[in-house]
């Protein structure tokens, strides 16, 4: 009897941390990202990157550049990008942005982008003045595994949102997605790819490269899944 037990608690063991957990990159990771307008032909690619280290409230930040030239360089620098802000995870796996010149949230505060340690029917709520749009919270409806360079992450879905994040990558819509309000037009903001240390770890299925010429994204079928939540004040 103690050995079946104990072979049970093998199994157990085995189960709970047979994936491991992929940490948000700390240097040389660029997100490429498209934003589409209705149309379908209309389109604003730009990349974030970071570069570099700073200490903000005696906490270690890696720096977030962001380029947006109307056609983007295929090799992003702090010389071709401008300074948006910084990024740190803490050891909760939750990941935190310090804003600079990002427009869409007050400047020199911090917001909760990310909670990598939820699990199904958890809530994350987000700070004043970010813009999960049109909520102030997410529940995590289902988590699923996905296949990230022959490597298994964890692909987090939530309720009533069509946004959904990658362990170690972030939103599938947008790096800054909890802070970049979701549109009045139908338009789509969409991850094109990310990659690290000039390996490539994700594509868009919807594109066949990190720097596309146009979309082909059928804008025009695209669905926000929106519904009623009570209004609260999450702090």
């Amino acid at each position: 009897m103690k050995k079946i037990y104990f072979s049970f608690l093998i199994f157990l063991s085995y189960c709970s941390f047979g994936q491991n957990y992929h940490k948000f990159p700390v240097s040389n990771a660029i997100w490429s990202e498209l934003h589409t307008w209705d149309d379908g032909f209309k389109n604003k690619h730009y990349q974030y990157g970071i570069f570099g280290d700073t200490i903000i409230n005696t906490l270690l930040f890696h720096k977030l550049y962001i380029e947006n030239n109307s056609v983007p360089d295929t090799i992003m620098t702090i010389n071709n990008s401008s300074l948006i802000g910084a990024i740190r995870e803490d050891s909760l796996k939750k990941i935190y942005f310090y804003n600079i010149s990002c427009s869409s949230v007050p400047t020199d505060s911090i917001y909760k982008l990310y909670d990598f340690s939820l699990n199904v029917g958890d809530t994350i709520k987000f700070n004043n003045h970010t813009y999960s749009f049109p909520y102030s919270y997410f529940v995590v409806d289902s988590i699923a595994s996905v296949m990230v360079d022959k490597q298994y992450r964890k692909q987090y879905f939530f309720s009533e949102s069509d946004d959904s994040w990658i362990e170690g990558i972030g939103s599938i819509r947008s790096l800054l997605s909890t802070i970049t309000p979701y549109p009045t037009c139908y338009c789509v903001y969409e991850m094109i790819c990310y990659k690290n240390n000039d390996t490539i770890f994700y594509v868009n299925p919807n594109y066949n490269n990190c720097y596309p010429s146009y979309s082909i994204y059928d804008v025009k079928n695209f669905t926000f899944k929106l519904g009623a939540r009570r209004e609260k004040d999450y702090l």
